[in-house]
């Protein structure tokens, strides 16, 4: 057995509670409006393993939702990624918890050439930040620089599950602190 093994069992179980958080979600949770200004943040802890996934409308990352359509606008794309990608600067666990940063996955229809696409679509962005934690027992939240960094930004609302259960918050600008125990 690989010594990253019990770590990989520990993203499978994880990613397996979050399937659970998703369905067991109310039918107009699940269907809710493409909101501007609104992201949604789904956050599951198991063991040593604290998964982030963010889904955000590209008008509140960049201020449209399409591809770029000159160098400006190219340049604000290219903004953006770096940011995220730069997801220890987004999303600071406890300190004393020495969570590490191990994975930054980003999806999206802008990151695709462009293609006919229908005329006023509104394209998103799906992100997943991965970390490690040494000692999960000291983990009782994060800071977030969201707020901070899209200032189209206006509201997060935040699912977590964990081994205290689950439970949402709503933070709004210019709040940082999510707590990850009910």
């Amino acid at each position: 057995m690989s010594p990253s093994a019990p770590l990989h069992r520990a993203v499978l179980a994880l990613l397996i509670a979050s399937l659970a958080l998703l369905t067991t979600r109310p039918a107009a949770a699940q269907t809710a409006p493409h909101q501007h200004g609104v992201m949604r943040l789904e956050i599951a802890w198991q063991g040593r393993a604290l998964t982030l996934q963010l889904e955000a409308p590209l008008d509140s990352l960049l201020g449209f939702e399409r591809h770029p359509r000159n160098a400006a606008e190219r340049e604000a794309v290219q903004q953006m990624l770096q940011t995220l990608r730069q997801g220890q600067a987004l999303w600071q666990p406890d300190e004393d918890a020495g969570c590490r940063l191990r994975d930054v996955q980003l999806a999206s229809p802008l990151l695709q050439p462009e293609g006919p696409g229908a005329p006023g679509q509104h394209l998103d962005l799906d992100a997943s930040f991965s970390f490690e934690c040494e000692r999960p027992d000291r983990l009782g939240g994060l800071q977030q620089q969201l707020f901070q960094r899209f200032a189209r930004l206006q509201r997060l609302q935040v699912q977590i599950a964990g081994p205290t259960g689950q439970h949402r918050q709503e933070l709004q600008r210019p709040a940082t602190r999510i707590a990850l125990r009910s």
